[in-house]
């Protein structure tokens, strides 16, 4: 059921086609399709999914790129990573900003029309989601206890919250915690 509604969520996405006159949307388009073909190629590939909601103008998201790389580095070869944009406001020039500066290797998805955002319930950026192999989500929130509110964080980490949950899904263990209370900038819904 997961599987079949993820993949009209990315022929949705895929063959939306947005106002022509709106040179913006067009950017979008185009580097959706690419993406996409990526995202309909790894849903058949039995991975499980790590979906990252970033704002390339929320401080913590450049903050945690660091942490997303090496979550990357150290399990591209047992999980698909993609960051995608939920801002129904796009600017490519500030996402190619960002990318560059905080050296993301992971496909980025632009979703300006926020389906992907609504199929995920994200609430605000960084946000990190684990998708198992049926595109259940079985994780959801922090990436890690680093930020402990808005403008306070701490000189330590006590809980990898997304690192452990991916560690005990590759060992065919129970996720001991489901969900966290994710701490950002909250995404603006498109109305």
């Amino acid at each position: 059921m997961k599987k079949t509604l993820l993949i009209i969520i990315i022929i949705s996405l895929f063959s939306c086609q947005h106002d022509n006159k709106n040179r913006v949307n067009k950017i979008a388009d185009s580097n959706l399709k690419i993406l996409i073909k990526s995202l309909k190629d790894s849903v058949n590939n039995n991975k499980p999914k790590i979906f990252f909601a970033l704002d390339s103008e929320c401080p913590l998201c450049s903050s945690y790129s660091r942490t997303i790389n090496q979550l990357h580095q150290k399990y591209q070869s047992d999980f698909d990573f993609y960051a995608f944009f939920p801002s129904h406001v796009f600017n490519q020039q500030k996402n190619d900003i960002f990318r560059q500066k905080n050296q993301l290797k992971i496909p980025f998805l632009i979703d300006t029309t926020q389906i992907i955002t609504h199929f995920l319930d994200a609430q605000v950026t960084p946000e990190a989601f684990i998708l198992d192999t049926n595109l259940n989500i079985i994780y959801k929130g922090m990436i890690d206890d680093w930020v402990k509110e808005l403008g306070r964080k701490s000189l330590y980490i006590n809980n990898h919250y997304l690192k452990n949950a991916m560690d005990e899904y590759l060992n065919n263990q129970l996720i001991t915690i489901k969900k966290t209370t994710a701490i950002g900038c909250i995404i603006q819904n498109k109305k």
